[in-house]
């Protein structure tokens, strides 16, 4: 479907060649391309954010299924968190999941940009699939090297409760040994600095990047094809069922392949974890739980990832449309 309008010929006050008819898809790309890289990182920021705090109980879920020793299923482990600790305990650990975003997003839209736009110098066009994808790469292992320590401190701040187990009328089926929860991720960090030394910050980076080599790949890889394979018909807008479709598909490929590292990550962050190298993680749980336990808390980690994705594309797609309108609104009329 062509997209053909008045805002056509301008985008920002800069002429656009007569003969170029855009798709949506296309449209939205070079509207985007035109933002400065500025409010491109902080709308990502922004949306990566919104969308944090809507999914934020599925990483609570997720967590602590990994951690529980025994099989739980992910019902059974949402209907422990809401007896114990209520409702506030499916948001534990938000201020760092919120931190995650600054640090982790921010960075990696930053470096990713600043890279694109020097291929495009360098090569005068964008970058083509295999560049796209190198670049994603290098942008995520800087994204997620940042991001690492409110990654850690998201672990410790979910994997600890707030209620003692007295108050745990009836009693769980799931254990409940809980201590006082730092308020926000900022002292659970001064915590660990203090306790265990800054460098416990990046415990776990390692695996952090390699799950972020993977979730990287299948969003450069599979999101961006996908969405090509829906757009090419006339039927598919570029709306919330399009980042529907596209996110469940990529997202299952994502969640199947980085799981496994994440299982790695969250028991290595661990404050019980007492196993000096990740890859002794990995053995172990090989030898006494066998090949298909990596995969634990799959359900809520795909849902996770499905809905992160959706809220975040539609709510940068928002922002974007009303950062353009803006710009277009308040230039000279020609």
């Amino acid at each position: 479907m062509v997209f053909e309008s008045s805002k056509s010929a301008h985008i920002f006050g800069r002429p656009v060649p007569e003969d170029v008819s855009w798709t949506r898809i296309d449209r939205a790309q070079k509207r985007l391309e035109m933002i400065p890289t500025r409010f491109k990182v902080a709308m990502g920021v922004v949306s990566g954010m919104v969308a944090t705090t809507a999914v934020h109980p599925l990483d609570v879920i997720k967590v602590r299924l990994q951690l529980f020793p025994k099989k739980v299923t992910t019902m059974r482990m949402l209907h422990r968190i809401m007896v114990c600790e209520g409702t506030r305990g499916l948001y534990a650990g938000l201020t760092a999941g919120l931190l995650r975003q600054l640090t982790y997003t921010g960075s990696r839209l930053y470096v990713y940009n600043a890279l694109y736009d020097k291929y495009k110098k360098d090569h005068d066009m964008g970058p083509d699939f295999a560049a796209r994808l190198r670049i994603g790469i290098i942008a995520g292992l800087v994204g997620a090297f940042m991001g690492t320590p409110s990654e850690i401190g998201l672990v410790r701040m979910i994997e600890i409760g707030r209620l003692r187990r007295s108050r745990c009328s009836p009693p769980c089926s799931v254990s409940c040994k809980y201590v006082q929860r730092p308020e926000n991720v900022i002292l659970q960090l001064l915590r660990i600095a203090r306790r265990e030394g800054v460098a416990t910050w990046w415990r776990g980076a390692v695996p952090t990047l390699i799950r972020s080599i993977f979730v990287t790949t299948t969003q450069v890889g599979v999101y961006s094809e996908v969405r090509k394979a829906f757009t090419r018909g006339e039927h598919m807008d570029t709306g919330i069922k399009l980042h529907l479709y596209t996110a469940a598909i990529s997202s299952l490929f994502s969640a199947f392949l980085s799981l496994p590292v994440d299982q790695v990550k969250t028991r290595y962050q661990s404050y019980q974890e007492r196993h000096r190298r990740s890859v002794d993680i990995l053995t172990s749980m090989l030898r006494k739980k066998g090949l298909l336990y990596l995969w634990k808390g799959f359900l809520p980690y795909y849902i996770r990832q499905v809905i992160h994705t959706v809220i975040s594309y539609v709510v940068l797609d928002k922002l974007v449309e009303q950062y353009v309108d803006f710009q277009e609104a308040t230039q000279p009329k020609r």
